[in-house]
């Protein structure tokens, strides 16, 4: 999957996805997880809300394999243990109960 902004190879973080009301899909890869609009929940996976028809979803944590250009990148989902040790990294163990089996 290719994910927008400045990164470096190996940097880990929160998968946050935006799709617009042409299908359009962006995805970025955040210090911080996806919040949820009305209770500002953050949500590793799943629905956020959607604003100025642009909707927002948690899509989990990924790692950056590849950069393409400046601000391009190829990433790749974490799951289980390796997702695990990424949320211990980031200081976000609260939200291992979200962690998809």
């Amino acid at each position: 999957m290719y994910i927008n902004g400045y990164h470096n190879v190996g940097d880990k973080g929160f998968l946050v996805s935006q799709t617009n009301r042409f299908g359009v899909e962006t995805n970025t890869l955040n210090e911080t997880p996806a919040h949820t609009n009305g209770s500002y929940e953050p949500r590793l996976f799943g629905w956020c809300g959607t604003y100025n028809d642009t909707a927002t979803y948690g899509d989990g944590l990924a790692v950056i394999t590849k950069i393409y250009t400046v601000d391009r990148a190829r990433g790749k989902k974490l799951y289980g243990k390796k997702a695990l040790r990424v949320l211990r990294e980031l200081g976000r163990l609260d939200l291992r109960n979200q962690l998809e089996p």
